[in-house]
């Protein structure tokens, strides 16, 4: 379990510092808003989770899933794990599971970001 601890952990570690990194090179080199640059991380992160996905089961050994899928992608973008959901619906012919899914997650979470943002104001004005 260590093992998996510290793959989760370096993983993680990275993840953040390329997510900072790509959100800087985009705000500050070339002077885009930042949700171009949340935008190129949920979609790198996303394709590098399908890449590693669609792998033969014998190059996704149990210590790299957990530093690139748990620890890369959970610090660089949950984006990707709601994508490989979605994926995995899609591919099953779950349709209507996969609208609900994608529904929910997008209008619940915005709710909730305006939540916690209306509540924060409140509380701190």
């Amino acid at each position: 379990m260590i093992y998996q601890l510290l793959a989760v952990g370096a993983g993680g570690f990275l993840g953040a510092v390329f997510r900072s990194f790509s959100l800087l090179i985009f705000a500050n080199k070339l002077g885009l808003s930042s949700i171009y640059g949340v935008l190129f991380v949920n979609v790198l992160g996303s394709f590098i989770a399908g890449t590693f996905t669609g792998l033969p089961e014998n190059m996704q050994g149990s210590y790299l899933r957990y530093f690139i899928i748990t620890g890369f992608l959970g610090a660089l973008t949950t984006f990707s794990a709601f994508s490989l959901d979605n994926m995995g619906l899609l591919k099953m012919g779950q349709y209507k599971m996969l609208a609900i899914n994608i529904i929910l997650n997008v209008v619940l979470t915005l709710m909730f970001v305006m939540a916690g943002y209306a509540l924060s104001k409140k509380i701190f004005g």
